[in-house]
């Protein structure tokens, strides 16, 4: 066996050096949050769901929620009232014993995560606390459950474990004000409301992190499972709802001006106004 000649060793001497380096720079810039396009990435092995590029792998998948939602506009009170039913089908390889969902109108609250880390006078800063999302009921696969509720998570312990391909159904009843000055997409000027981020949601279990629990602040955005919507948002006569989706009752909300403008719009490559300045 040969020795190494001084250069060599110098060099190996170097790189022994420079991995510990390395690796603590890297968990620096993870623990500060670097969020530059050139930082390190912290991806998991490669395995049987994902490759290690993060490209879906042989046998990737991913949880469904189909949701059924009612929902009504109080003006009076400023609050938004509905029922909601969640078909939560489990895809993934592990059996769940309790499920997450955001209620992300708990940002609203005194005290929220949201309302320390965003000043009230910035885009996403809360000025306007009301209570934050309310219960009437919450069942899962037909009974009662307790929610225990963390900021804005929720954790359903489910009354029978949920295996592999079986789904559960999830019923909720929930109410909350709509704030004055809420953060971003989300409050009120007169007889205008912005709503977003407005009902109970399943948060992600996924092959990466398992559940994705991460509060909600005010601002950004999360991933979502994939589901089919179905949404029944009632409102005092003369107001618009405008919303994304296929619109069901085009008869009952809409003149057969605005019907015609809207069936126009479907086959134009320019903009159409469904309804006129005038008309709202």
């Amino acid at each position: 066996m040969t020795k190494p000649t001084p250069k060599l060793a110098a060099a190996l001497a170097a790189l022994a050096l420079a991995l510990p380096a390395a690796l603590a720079a890297q968990h620096a810039a993870q623990a500060r949050g670097d969020t530059s396009v050139f930082r390190p990435l912290d991806l998991p092995a490669a395995n049987v769901y994902r490759s290690a590029t993060g490209a879906p792998g042989p046998r990737y998948w991913q949880q469904r929620a189909d949701h059924v939602i009612q929902a009504s506009l109080d003006t009076a009170t400023h609050t938004i009232r509905g029922t909601e039913t969640i078909r939560y089908r489990n895809n993934s390889p592990e059996t769940l014993r309790f499920v997450w969902l955001q209620v992300d109108q708990n940002l609203y609250r005194p005290g929220s995560r949201g309302s320390f880390q965003n000043p009230s006078d910035s885009r996403w800063g809360a000025r306007d606390f009301a209570r934050g999302m309310d219960f009437t009921h919450v069942r899962a696969g037909g009974r009662t459950v307790q929610p225990y509720v963390d900021d804005t998570m929720m954790r359903l312990d489910l009354p029978r474990p949920l295996e592999p391909g079986q789904t559960v159904e999830l019923e909720l009843g929930w109410s909350f004000r709509i704030p004055e000055h809420g953060s971003d997409r989300m409050g009120r000027r007169g007889q205008l409301y912005e709503i977003a981020q407005w009902f109970p949601r399943m948060a992600v279990f996924d092959d990466v992190s398992g559940w994705n629990t991460d509060p909600y602040l005010g601002q950004g955005e999360f991933y979502r499972e994939f589901g089919d919507y179905d949404v029944s948002i009632t409102v005092p006569a003369g107001f618009v709802v405008a919303a994304t989706g296929v619109l069901q009752n085009p008869a009952e909300v809409l003149t057969g001006a605005q019907r015609e403008r809207l069936a126009r719009a479907a086959r134009a490559d320019e903009k159409v106004g469904v309804v006129t300045a005038g008309e709202a």
